[in-house]
């Protein structure tokens, strides 16, 4: 009895052994692309298709790919230097331009500086371009600012969660400057990448991919019921709080 009670322990300590590893290497592997430390990854079966090959990315570039799919839309109505500077904040994240960087304080010395700076003079270039600090396009503006300055600080996984729910909001946003098909469809395509990144960032060391679809494809059945109760009886609501969102804007607009 003694002896099965001491074996009982002995698997128990051995698997707890086992768990701690694999969530130290699956922490290690989004912490060490962030860094720079590992700039390539080798997917799990070389000969899958490409949608196969999609799913297995790792969670970090899940992330990047969602503020590519966040930003985007917004180019439309955005200042060009306001892209640009998104376009700049988004490469410099990718693991290869972080691995140029042989210390890891000089990394996060130069990154602290430019986001510093790039969010100082992004205040100053949205004054000088919409001459005011209240408005639509403002307000939408310096929400984009904020999401693409916070990703010079993605170096864990609890940066790429607040960046994730920052980039819901971003894609709500796109509501307030337009109604129609095409932003529906581009914010459609925004949250499911998002939700995809979500659910990586929770599977980083499923190196297949499997199941990842699946799981998004559970998550949106489970939300339908609410979507059916919010569109019909809150949609109201809804259409008549951006329309005088709408009506504000044009107001300061005038002004």
């Amino acid at each position: 009895m003694t002896n099965s009670k001491r074996l009982s322990s002995a698997d128990v300590d051995a698997l707890s052994t086992e768990y701690s590893a694999a969530d130290a290497t699956k922490t290690a592997s989004f912490e060490q692309l962030a860094l720079g430390q590992k700039v390539s990854f080798q997917p799990e079966r070389n000969d899958a298709k490409w949608y196969r090959k999609l799913f297995a990315l790792p969670a970090y570039y899940w992330v990047l790919i969602a503020q590519v799919a966040v930003v985007l839309p917004h180019a439309a109505h955005l200042p060009l230097w306001l892209i640009g500077f998104a376009a700049v904040s988004i490469a410099a994240q990718l693991p290869h331009i972080k691995a140029k960087f042989k210390k890891l304080s000089h990394l996060k010395r130069i990154y602290q500086s430019v986001q510093m700076l790039g969010f100082l003079l992004g205040l100053l270039g949205l004054w000088l371009t919409y001459n005011t600090a209240f408005g639509l396009d403002m307000g939408v503006a310096f929400l984009v600012l904020c999401l693409v300055s916070k990703l010079w600080e993605l170096y864990k996984r609890r940066d790429a969660y607040v960046v994730l729910n920052l980039s819901l909001f971003v894609l709500a946003a796109l509501f307030l400057m337009d109604q129609g098909l095409l932003t529906t469809l581009e914010v459609i395509v925004g949250a499911v990448i998002v939700l995809l990144a979500f659910i990586a960032l929770n599977d980083d060391s499923n190196a297949s991919g499997d199941g990842r679809l699946r799981t998004l494809g559970v998550l949106g059945v489970g939300a339908l019921p609410l979507l059916v109760v919010l569109f019909l009886f809150f949609s109201e609501t809804a259409t008549a709080v951006v329309s005088t969102a709408i009506r504000s804007a044009s107001y300061y607009r005038c002004l």
